[in-house]
């Protein structure tokens, strides 16, 4: 995937991010990590930092996620226990390593992620998260990582009558997680379906395979990973007429000792 190359310079840009007090915007994700690192150096050092310094007395880089949206963050069962994996994750572990600390993931509803961030519960989210501009007025993004486009996980079966996306244009029956850009998205370019918000996506996997909703709209990415574990379900393109602004780390917008 195209975001496999983009590892060390989101490894690096995020903990420069850290090291530089949370003040990293959100970038083209082209950046040189040469950059990111000159912008780390030219900060105040690592120890003025509050965030950083939070981390380190505590020993554990609390990073929040929502474990429904693979490939970014999904759950499987090791050793009879629930962990959460995906490339999220896989930054998280390289961060604390870095970092040199243990790392906990918080688990919550996509809605609740921001808000915990605030109001300190954790140090980072690391969830797929799109760097809205709205969102950027409460919180500090990192470089982007990953840029994709929208789809719509559909029934297989249905395949023959929703061909493309004008099908949704025209009417149907969507499903969107709670507070995610998609949600934003249906109301903007899809006014004539009928909506129906879920908490997480695997709410809106069910209800698609249940028959409650007609389609279910998702970065591209994720569609492909859900319509792969259930042969049941196909992907079609959503053909919107916007630039996605990518996905970003998330960290508190001042930072403060928690």
């Amino acid at each position: 995937m195209k975001y496999i190359k983009q590892f060390s310079l989101v490894l690096m840009t995020l903990v420069a991010v850290l090291f530089a007090g949370g003040s990293g915007q959100a970038q083209a994700s082209e950046t040189s990590s040469s950059s990111a690192a000159s912008s780390a150096s030219s900060t105040a050092s690592v120890g003025e930092d509050q965030l950083y310094q939070a981390i380190q007395d505590r020993g554990v880089l609390r990073v929040g996620t929502n474990s429904t949206y693979a490939p970014f963050e999904f759950s499987i069962l090791k050793d009879g226990e629930n962990q959460v994996v995906g490339v999220d994750m896989f930054l998280a572990e390289k961060i604390a390593d870095d970092m040199g600390v243990d790392l906990e993931i918080v688990d919550m509803e996509f809605s609740n992620l921001l808000t915990a961030l605030d109001t300190g519960q954790i140090d980072i989210v690391l969830a797929g998260m799109t760097a809205t501009e709205e969102r950027a007025e409460s919180v500090d993004f990192s470089d982007i990582y990953q840029v994709s486009g929208q789809s719509f996980v559909i029934q297989e079966s249905k395949a023959t009558d929703i061909q493309d996306d004008t099908y949704f244009k025209d009417g149907g029956k969507i499903s969107v997680g709670e507070g995610t850009t998609q949600q934003i998205l249906v109301g903007d370019y899809y006014p004539n379906a009928e909506v129906q918000v879920m908490r997480t996506t695997t709410d809106s996997i069910s209800a698609l395979n249940s028959d409650l909703v007609d389609g279910v709209l998702l970065d591209e990415d994720v569609a492909g990973a859900y319509a792969a574990e259930n042969p049941n379900l196909t992907v079609i393109e959503a053909n919107l007429p916007i630039q996605d602004p990518g996905k970003a780390a998330a960290l508190p917008k001042i930072n403060r000792p928690y």
